[in-house]
């Protein structure tokens, strides 16, 4: 009786140090990092209060980056500025620089003309200009 208890015990202390390390691996091996723009495509006219689609294309520093989120800036009066962020998840990637594409949607509701900035991790600016009417 008191060797299947010895047996259950270690069995179970076992378990919960591999999932630890496994839970810390998988931390390791998680970055968020601000991407490169390479095209943002987007209507030069749109009416306010509508969602106005944007085209991004955008470059990730391996195969397992994808799309994380927008970070907008709106402090800036008619003018706004975005960065994208990309997520790497993985601690086994491919060593190309791939090309990833998402559609997003810019959303205002005072009419005029709007200054968009799309700065990349490298300073690099993609300015686009969209008039509400």
């Amino acid at each position: 009786m008191k060797k299947s208890v010895s047996v259950l015990i270690v069995a179970v202390l076992a378990a919960l140090v591999v999932s630890c390390n496994y839970r810390k691996e998988e931390e390791e091996c998680r970055e968020i990092e601000i991407t490169e723009f390479s095209q943002v495509e987007i209507r030069d006219t749109a009416i306010s209060g509508a969602e106005v689609p944007m085209d991004i294309a955008f470059w990730v520093n391996n195969g397992c980056g994808q799309y994380y989120r927008l970070l907008q800036n709106t402090d800036l009066g008619y003018d706004r500025e975005f960065q994208l962020q990309a997520i790497y998840e993985g601690c086994t990637c491919t060593t190309d620089l791939p090309l990833r594409q998402i559609t997003l949607s810019f959303k205002a509701y005072v009419p005029g003309t709007y200054t968009l900035k799309f700065k990349s991790a490298s300073g690099s600016i993609v300015v686009k200009t969209l008039v509400l009417i």
